[in-house]
């Protein structure tokens, strides 16, 4: 990416990926419910994942990064993970302990929540802002 219009088209096209994927999932009806997305968490998780391939494709300093694209993975599993605490905790008794993994519990579900709705937003901000270095730093040509 050499000036601030092709971020700019970089940001576009990633919208406009992203926007398809989301239409396209809703009109053929295959949801994120299944997923246990809400609808507008799916939308933002795909908004994100498409400006952060965008961003990829087109920059060769975030390109650097890619290997920060786990972090959607581990949001991804978070997300899914997070019916999963019902199971745990449903054996659990009413003494002390059963009252010390409750806390554990809600508070590795406070972790869970903070990190799966601010991992997706940072990396795209992070690789925007990358992209974004990488074009301010560029050094000048020539006009003639």
């Amino acid at each position: 990416m050499k000036t601030i219009v092709g971020l700019f088209w970089a940001v576009i096209g990633g919208l406009f990926l992203a926007c398809g994927v989301i239409v396209f999932t809703q009109l053929i009806g295959a949801g994120a419910d299944l997923l246990g997305f809400t609808k507008w968490t799916f939308r933002y998780y795909v908004l994100c994942l498409g400006v952060c391939t965008a961003m990829l494709i087109m920059s060769k300093s975030a390109r650097k990064y890619w290997y920060f694209m786990g972090g959607f993975f581990v949001a991804a599993v978070m997300v899914m993970g997070i019916g999963f605490h019902a199971f745990i905790a449903e054996g659990s008794g009413q003494g002390p302990v059963a009252q010390m993994q409750a806390n554990v519990l809600s508070m590795a579900l406070m972790a869970a929540k903070a990190v799966m709705y601010a991992a997706p937003g940072g990396l795209t901000a992070f690789y925007a802002f990358v992209a974004y270095d990488s074009v301010s730093k560029a050094p000048l040509k020539a006009p003639y």
